[in-house]
């Protein structure tokens, strides 16, 4: 039976939309028939690298999330201020949302973090999904002392988070709260086997592999020189260079190329990055250890830290160690580490069947 879903998706890092991608994956695997329409300024590439099909895309911003300055930092007054132009124009939007998608009577609304799908659910009387690891209001909550206006916001989203018809709560979870689910880490499936991706990468199967990702954050990678004279571990840089570089030990990608992301994760033998959720959800499943960035502030990095510590191996580093490449001399440490081996379903799943009834 054919179903109609609309899913709005925070543009904040790929992390949300990989996650919604392995949802809306999983969903299509129960019924083929189901068909998304996908609203976000997350790049149109990703969801067509992503899934075979089955959607529509819009380009819309759904979010606000937080305006970085780079990959590690955060700018305070410029989310502020993109904040209250947001929500000024939400009505409008609201309004004109509702218009465009009302007659096609969708089965149902899916948010991964963004408040626009739940306001719009309300207006049209369908049900609505929150899926969610943390929420923005839990993320404003520290800057309260040095940004007072963080308040109005917080309350907004609390208020907003609550009109959710089921809420979903993803593994690694930051704010435990009363919720229809608590599902494993979902994360997208790899499609290759592992020795497949080191074929076409030119990697040995005995090869030591690192890969280095951001998430999806572009990010300055200032220490490849120190990581060419590595000749015994082969590093696969995703956004590392324009162009698909294979040079001695480097495999330097741009952030989109042929190589699927997580073909990549689970050729690797260790990950090394931030840890954002997609990274930590495609490592769990891949087994294999994180070595981590704390960044400073953000609270997000505490519990997916500690996740990582119970759930992975892994080895922490803060984001100097990951900007001057002090994290190279504690490598054949994190090289040394066991890959761990997983059973049961991923939590797209069963946070599908819950969705679909």
């Amino acid at each position: 039976m054919k179903k109609h879903y609309v899913y709005f998706i925070t543009p904040h890092g790929f992390g949300h939309a990989a996650r919604a991608s392995a949802l809306m994956a999983a969903m299509m695997a129960q019924n083929p028939e189901a068909v998304f329409d996908i609203y976000t300024l997350v790049p149109q590439w990703f969801f067509e690298d992503s899934l075979k099909g089955g959607f529509n895309y819009h380009t819309l911003k759904t979010d606000i999330g937080l305006i970085q300055s780079n990959p590690m930092t955060e700018d305070l007054p410029a989310t502020l201020m993109a904040l209250e132009s947001f929500f000024a124009g939400m009505p409008g939007l609201i309004k004109k949302l509702a218009e465009e998608i009302g007659p096609s009577q969708p089965d149902a609304i899916i948010c991964d973090i963004s408040p626009v799908g739940l306001e719009l659910a309300e207006a049209l009387n369908i049900p609505a999904t929150l899926v969610e690891n943390f929420t923005w209001d839990w993320i404003y909550e520290p800057y309260l002392n040095s940004h007072p206006a963080f308040e109005t916001y917080i309350k907004k989203f609390k208020r907003i988070y609550q009109k959710a018809t089921f809420r979903v709560q993803t593994e690694p979870v930051c704010q435990p709260l009363s919720c229809t689910l608590t599902s494993r880490p979902i994360s997208r499936k790899p499609r290759l086997e592992r020795e497949q991706t080191r074929k076409l990468l030119n990697i040995r199967a005995q090869e030591k592999v690192v890969l280095v990702t951001m998430g999806g954050i572009p990010g300055q990678f200032q220490y490849l020189q120190q990581l060419s004279q590595m000749k015994d571990t082969i590093f696969i840089v995703p956004g590392g260079s324009e162009t698909v570089k294979f040079h001695a030990n480097l495999r330097l990608l741009p952030q989109h190329s042929q190589f699927y992301h997580p073909d990549l994760m689970f050729a690797a033998d260790v990950v090394l990055g931030k840890s954002g959720y997609s990274s930590v959800a495609e490592a769990y499943w891949a087994g294999i250890p994180f070595g981590y960035f704390m960044r400073a502030g953000f609270r997000e990095s505490i519990p997916f830290a500690g996740y990582i510590q119970e759930q992975l191996m892994g080895i922490e580093f803060d984001e100097g160690d990951f900007e001057n490449g002090h994290w190279i001399k504690s490598l054949d440490s994190l090289l040394s580490l066991p890959r761990l081996s997983r059973a049961g379903s991923n939590g797209a799943e069963e946070t599908a069947k819950l969705i679909m009834g």
